[in-house]
């Protein structure tokens, strides 16, 4: 009987822990960080090559490229990280057989196009300036065959860029 005793009362000592923890909760603090919106303007939006010969290539540098390059002001928010992304390559019509710029794209948190750096990938991840500002120049390269059409070209440059 004091081993009945025993098993029932650790049958009913053990429900009552088994009961008594069926339910727990916890909280969490949430931390958001809003981010000022992003966006891209055109500056100077042509990139100009003027008068290529045929048989020749002629390059307009994002470096040095001064007004020959297109240029871009990003806004965005302060010291942040953001992808610039951008077509490696135009296609121009025209007159004759299609033609191919090479694209070439750099950057600076400053309003400086000969101390920019070009980037050497595509997407390119680069931080805002402490401004919000972050000034883009494209430009690149085209060959011209030596037995190409006369006349004019023209094509369309993307550049995009994002928050990661």
């Amino acid at each position: 009987m004091k081993k009945l005793f025993f098993i029932a009362m650790l049958v009913v000592f053990a429900a009552s822990i088994s009961f008594a923890q069926g339910s727990a909760n916890a909280t969490a603090t949430v931390y958001a960080t809003v981010i000022g919106s992003l966006s891209i303007t055109a500056s100077n939006a042509a990139i100009q090559f003027h008068e290529i010969p045929q048989g020749t290539s002629k390059t307009v540098s994002p470096k040095n490229g001064g007004p020959d390059a297109a240029a871009f002001v990003v806004t965005g928010h302060p010291n942040h990280d953001i992808t610039v992304s951008y077509d490696n390559s135009v296609t121009l019509t025209g007159p004759g057989n299609d033609l191919t710029m090479t694209s070439s794209v750099s950057g600076n948190t400053a309003n400086d196009q000969q101390n920019s750096t070009i980037f050497g990938s595509n997407p390119q991840t680069v931080q805002m300036g402490s401004d919000a500002k972050y000034y883009l120049w494209a430009g690149g390269t085209i060959n011209v065959p030596s037995n190409q059409a006369t006349g004019d070209y023209t094509g369309t440059f993307h550049i995009a860029v994002a928050y990661p």
